[in-house]
């Protein structure tokens, strides 16, 4: 039925954490196929999931192979025929197995996604599930929305830009004919818009299903081991990458690189540097943007469910930043 991978990287305190509790619930659904991918760790991760959970598949790396590596080689073994892509720091409270599977059996779905909670700054719990994508000004904005299940008619079944790879259920055979994530999202972020997106040029949508409740630990790995700073720019990093290795539409293409050479003559530090570092990987970028296979869907017809929201998410946004 279901195949979980967790990546794991020096994640021992985690693990001890969140992984008794998960295969409680994991085999209260009868699902026994668990694999942890560690990626090099230097802790004692590895033996600790030898010590206390022998019925865990273990996978090592002998150095450090990213998100994206890991999971694709976790996804290798797995044994059923829907994979979820679980966080070491995440924690399932509940799973809607019927939902999943008989959504996942459709030919126009490519992943699943229930309701993801985590806490902002602020100690207030909000849905990191919920997702839409808009192209304005040169960019294609990929936004986390909270509220989208209230303006939503029925948020059942309701379409998402990207589904969380840290909470993912995927059909395994449509995840390898895309070839899993993309190892040039390199270290993190990013690799699951550009899987979903990929699956949308197909025809394959991303589903909502609130009924799946997951509790999210936010950078418990990361945070550790890279500064604010450092995230931000590997994430603007990535999402540069991600326009340049997927989008079509000519004219959006135009606008985006207009919007490139205005940020360089007017040398916005960041955006620069992370345009200078990306045009050493372009011959990668350019296969990359090549091997993508037929295409069924366009840019903007990706978009299109999100426009309903998307007015309205601008309005809130702005009204938020005057209250500021």
């Amino acid at each position: 039925m279901i195949s979980v991978v967790i990546p794991n990287f020096n994640g021992e305190r985690l693990l001890k954490y969140y992984l008794a509790k998960n295969l409680t619930c994991l085999e209260s659904y009868g699902i026994t196929d668990v694999i942890v991918v560690d990626d090099g760790s230097t802790d004692e991760s590895v033996l600790y999931l030898q010590t206390h959970f022998p019925q865990v598949r273990v996978i090592r790396n002998q150095e450090r192979m990213s998100f994206s590596k890991s999971c694709n080689r976790g996804a290798s073994v797995a044994k059923e025929s829907i994979l979820l892509f679980l966080n070491n720091d995440m924690q399932i409270e509940h799973l809607d197995i019927p939902f999943i599977t008989t959504t996942l059996e459709r030919e126009d779905v490519f992943s699943v996604s229930g309701a993801i909670y985590r806490k902002n700054e602020q100690g207030e719990s909000y849905n990191e599930a919920l997702s839409l994508g808009f192209f304005s000004g040169g960019w294609l904005s990929s936004e986390n929305v909270p509220d989208l299940e209230k303006w939503a008619d029925e948020p059942r079944g309701m379409p998402l830009l990207w589904t969380c790879g840290g909470a993912m259920f995927v059909r395994r055979e449509k995840f390898e004919e895309l070839s899993g994530f993309d190892p040039l999202f390199w270290p993190f972020y990013v690799e699951d818009l550009d899987l979903c997106y990929r699956a949308w040029k197909k025809g394959w949508s991303s589903v909502y299903h609130p009924t799946t409740v997951c509790l999210h630990q936010h950078q418990s790995t990361i945070g550790q081991y890279f500064s604010r700073q450092q995230i931000e720019l590997i994430g603007l990093k990535n999402k540069y990458l991600f326009i340049w290795k997927n989008v079509r539409q000519r004219r959006l293409l135009a606008s985006h690189f207009l919007m490139a050479v205005v940020k360089l003559l007017t040398f916005q530090v960041k955006d620069t540097r992370v345009m200078l570092n990306l045009l050493w990987n372009i011959r990668d970028i350019w296969s990359a943007r090549c091997s993508n296979g037929p295409e069924f869907k366009t840019d903007m017809e990706i978009l299109a469910p999100f426009k309903p929201y998307v007015k309205r998410f601008l309005k809130e946004r702005r009204r938020s930043k005057r209250r500021r």
